[in-house]
């Protein structure tokens, strides 16, 4: 955000521009190249079938239910941990308010046990450590399921009463000494098949109508599907975000007792 405030960003119309959405560029010049979702994750062998969540509502109604055995085996970013963990708890409290705080509230009960990446989420759901984990990266989490052994334990669902979706973006510099390459470079990134190649190195095509397959899990347009676009929650570049840090930060370190 600062450098594009400082007019330091090439305001180029790349001819694949037509075929993104207005959210996809949200500075002139600046273009969206990936939208890579959160998740619900939690191990088969704990959470029986027919009780898995598929909103953020029913995975904390199914903690609480649990609250004795569950206790300290639920996971997720720590906003005080991580300015990413700290994007995605915000832009799911700009959608809901105060109910989001309220979900905060209960889950604080079970004394959550924060991690900074999605990595030991990953693996200590998969030993059992934890039983669950929201806001789990999903391009972390997506490649293990490609160990047969594993995907039998682990399972997921999108977060269907609020979908964090973190924006990847990609700029030309005005001071690039190529920039007739970097055109070129932005061009193919942002195209059908550019978004593709994206998609096979485990990033989430943003292009509206990329579709899943050929090693790609899914796109922005499958997660659309599965959610509904009015239940996206984007993280991208909210000057609001950098405004309310401090105060944020404050009351989710209140909410869950930490320092």
């Amino acid at each position: 955000m600062d450098f594009q405030e400082r007019g330091e960003v090439l305001d180029y119309v790349s001819p694949e521009a037509k075929a993104w959405p207005d959210w996809s560029k949200p500075f002139p010049g600046v273009y969206t190249v990936s939208s890579d979702p959160m998740a619900l994750i939690w191990n088969n062998t704990l959470v029986a079938d027919g009780k898995r969540p598929k909103t953020l509502a029913e995975f904390v109604e199914l903690a609480v239910a649990n609250e004795k055995t569950w206790r300290n085996r639920i996971t997720s970013y720590g906003v005080h941990q991580t300015t990413f963990g700290y994007g995605i708890s915000y832009a799911f409290v700009k959608k809901h308010g105060e109910k989001a705080w309220d979900w905060f509230a209960q889950l604080a009960k079970l004394s959550p046990r924060f991690e900074r990446s999605g990595g030991p989420m990953t693996e200590k759901v998969t030993s059992g450590e934890y039983t669950m984990g929201f806001f789990v990266s999903a391009i972390t989490f997506w490649p293990r399921l490609n160990d047969p052994a594993r995907a039998k334990i682990l399972g997921w669902s999108f977060i269907g009463d609020g979908q964090p979706v973190v924006l990847r973006g990609i700029a030309i510099p005005k001071g690039s000494k190529n920039v007739n390459a970097a055109k070129l470079m932005l061009d193919y990134v942002v195209s059908e098949d550019g978004q593709r190649a994206f998609g096979r190195g485990g990033l989430t095509p943003a292009r509206p109508g990329v579709k899943p397959g050929d090693g790609i899990r899914h796109t922005y347009s499958s997660i659309v599907e599965a959610v509904g676009e009015q239940n996206i929650c984007y993280i991208g570049y909210d000057r609001d975000a950098v405004r309310d840090y401090d105060s944020f930060l404050a009351r989710w370190k209140k909410t869950f007792n930490v320092a």
